[in-house]
């Protein structure tokens, strides 16, 4: 651990931090509601009264197939380390944590902590805290870097599209730049030998055990460990291969369900077009803070729909209407994960102690 304790954030800043997301979060909301009354609520209603059901359905079955797909890619990391817990709790935690960042305009950036929580409680006892912690920690540094790389490639790619040469020249430089920048960084915490050194990572881990109690900063201690885990995760080439796979999977099935939702609506849309918006949208939720999105995402997406020359009412009807589908998907399948968690943590622990009371029985039993 680090020599000098952070001290941890004082209640003011907790609490700054919060009041600052939900003013975003309504900001955010207020510019959604503005681009939409722009184009006519009375119009987008009607357009969305045209929908078709059954190809809708078929854009709520791509957004299940996301969340699977994203299951998959964190259980083959925890796999690589541990056969515990079952695949089935891998993915009740991913969609309970992603329905408390749909929720709280703070949750997010304890989205990972939570998910190695209910991991970590719905799993062996004799599995260390810190496996968990590092699975999560290296599926979001995958989740990132296919979002990111998505991300630029629709920025590089719409900048074409519009006519600006210059501006993708210059956001192909900004790629080769943060791209060196993230390959230095990865050899300073690795170390010149191969070995981990005292570096930017393990720091990272200090820090965040230092300002966290209770279950996190115990999730969070012997930070070493922690980051030997990760790293030990990010050598895997085969590891990579599969979970970039995925990833990128994944974010090619809500562009789907987000492409079928313009179907149902009787409009086809560019699918590089619809992948672009998709991912640009989702980056501006992630920057912003708000829970899932919530206003940035939309307005984001209604904005560069728009920008592209799709009709505006076809572009704000789509969006609410995917909007929509991917909250409802993940809130209806979240929300009841929780308890579902909750509960079987409670079973894993009383079987626990009952394993634990028999063998201490076998122990008294022995000696006498």
């Amino acid at each position: 651990m680090t020599d000098r304790p952070l001290e941890p954030p004082s209640r003011k800043a907790t609490w700054t931090q919060r009041l600052l997301g939900l003013a975003v979060m309504a900001a955010a909301i207020y510019l959604l509601h503005r681009l939409v009354s722009e184009v006519g609520w009375h119009e987008v209603r009607d357009r969305l009264a045209e929908a078709r059901w059954p190809v809708v359905s078929m854009a709520v079955v791509c957004l299940l197939g996301q969340l699977s797909l994203w299951a998959a890619r964190q259980r083959l990391s925890i796999r690589r380390i541990t056969d515990t817990p079952p695949s089935w709790t891998i993915f009740l935690a991913l969609v309970a944590t992603a329905a408390a960042n749909f929720l709280l305009p703070f949750a997010r950036l304890l989205g990972g902590l939570l998910r190695a929580r209910y991991l970590l409680r719905t799993s062996s006892p004799l599995v260390p805290k810190r496996v968990y912690y590092a699975a999560v920690l290296f599926d979001q540094a995958v989740h990132f870097l296919v979002m990111g790389t998505l991300t630029l490639s629709g920025l590089i790619g719409g900048a074409i599209v519009l006519g600006r040469p210059l501006l993708a020249a210059g956001l192909c430089a900004g790629v080769v730049v943060a791209a060196s920048v993230v390959y230095l960084w990865v050899r300073r915490s690795v170390g010149s030998g191969g070995g981990l050194s005292r570096g930017g990572l393990v720091r990272f881990l200090e820090r965040k055990a230092d300002r966290q109690e209770g279950v996190v900063g115990r999730l969070l201690a012997g930070s070493e460990t922690a980051a030997r885990i990760f790293l030990r995760l990010v050598r895997s080439l085969p590891l990579w291969g599969q979970a970039l796979a995925l990833g990128t999977g994944l974010f090619l099935f809500l562009a789907t369900a987000q492409w079928l939702v313009f179907y149902s609506l009787g409009t086809t849309v560019n699918p590089f077009v619809v992948v672009a918006t998709v991912t640009l949208g989702l980056s501006a939720g992630v920057l912003l803070g708000t829970p899932g999105g919530l206003g940035t995402t939309e307005a984001t997406m209604i904005a560069l729909y728009g920008a592209f020359g799709i009709d505006r009412v076809d572009a704000a009807s789509a969006v609410l209407l995917f909007r929509g589908l991917q909250f409802a998907v993940v809130l209806g399948l979240g929300l009841p994960s929780m308890a579902v968690l909750e509960a079987y943590s409670v079973v894993v622990r009383r079987r626990t102690d009952r394993e634990m009371d028999v063998e201490e029985a076998v122990r008294h039993a022995s000696h006498g």
